[in-house]
């Protein structure tokens, strides 16, 4: 099986440098989108923030509100909330960063 070096860093801490070095096989790399300089583009899977999280930033946006659905499309949640007026408010969060849009 042929190897390929995906990625090379260095990293110093407390004085101590350290070289870390990414592999991965040649078969694996196929497919994977080319940088400028033909080197593949490593993507790296971000985490999303939790349902619950989402409802706890619309709560805090919708002072005393309701949650009463709360739905992921793509990358955003919308969390719908019952103001205290009654007002139905549709709340739009980053699902990746946690940010209202």
């Amino acid at each position: 099986m042929s190897v390929m070096v995906v990625s090379s860093a260095s990293a110093s801490v407390d004085g101590k440098t350290s070289q870390i070095t990414v592999y991965a096989p040649q078969t694996m790399l196929a497919d994977m989108p080319l940088a400028a300089e033909n080197q593949p583009v490593v993507q790296f899977a971000q985490k999303i923030i939790s349902a619950s999280k989402a409802k706890m930033i619309a709560r805090s946006r919708v002072k005393g509100g309701e949650v009463v659905d709360v739905s992921l499309r793509g990358k955003t949640y919308r969390v719908r909330v019952i103001a205290k007026n009654g007002r139905v408010v549709d709340v739009l969060i980053d699902a990746n960063t946690g940010r209202v849009k």
